[in-house]
């Protein structure tokens, strides 16, 4: 957890760091956030939603992390209700891996729309008609400035956004990934799997 923290930390540092020329200039940096919506993410697209610096054009939501589609949809909602950003498109994709269903995060475990109500968010509008990887494709493409990308949790849309058009990265400025096991064992070691965060 103190990992996590520290991570989020560290980009929270970067994202108000980052935008001081283009705010000085009043133009708002482009993010587009893909989260698997758990609390932590909460923060950090809070973070965001209420700093001008930054313009969110759109909130993919993972489901194969911590979070269901229906449940992380939800929460998103919630907090784009919340802060009065209703007009900003979220969606999600699937729930299983590309590669498959080994390893997955407990059920128990999931962001669902029934363990959202402890914290009281406005109910949200309705989520897009787009798949997830559809609406970054498409809002990745749409932007006029290149886009950021702060990716909160699993890279499943992403990479699948990439396979199917990797043309996006010419329209991408910069991803930021909350994560740190690339080359050493990640904070969820089992016998099964000594990898995962």
């Amino acid at each position: 957890m103190l990992k996590k923290i520290s991570l989020l930390l560290v980009l929270c540092c970067a994202f108000t760091i980052l935008p001081v020329t283009l705010h000085a200039a009043g133009i708002p940096k482009p993010v587009l956030i893909d989260s698997d919506m758990t609390t932590d993410d909460f923060m950090a697209t809070l973070y965001l939603l209420n700093d001008p610096n930054f313009s969110v054009k759109a909130i993919t939501v993972t489901g194969t992390g911590w979070a269901t589609c229906d449940g992380g949809v939800s929460a998103a909602l919630g907090l784009l209700a919340l802060t009065k950003h209703s007009d900003i498109p979220v969606s999600c994709w699937r729930e299983t891996p590309l590669l498959g269903d080994s390893n997955p995060v407990p059920a128990d475990y999931k962001t669902t729309p029934d363990s959202l109500k402890v914290y009281n968010l406005p109910a949200g509008g309705k989520a897009s008609d787009m798949d997830a990887v559809k609406l970054f494709t498409s809002t990745v493409q749409a932007a006029t400035d290149k886009i950021t990308v702060l990716a909160l949790g699993p890279l499943t849309n992403i990479a699948q956004a990439f396979e199917t058009t990797p043309a996006l990265i010419d329209k991408i400025d910069m991803i930021y990934v909350m994560g740190g096991a690339v080359d050493v064992p990640g904070s969820a070691v089992s016998d099964t799997n000594k990898s995962a965060e």
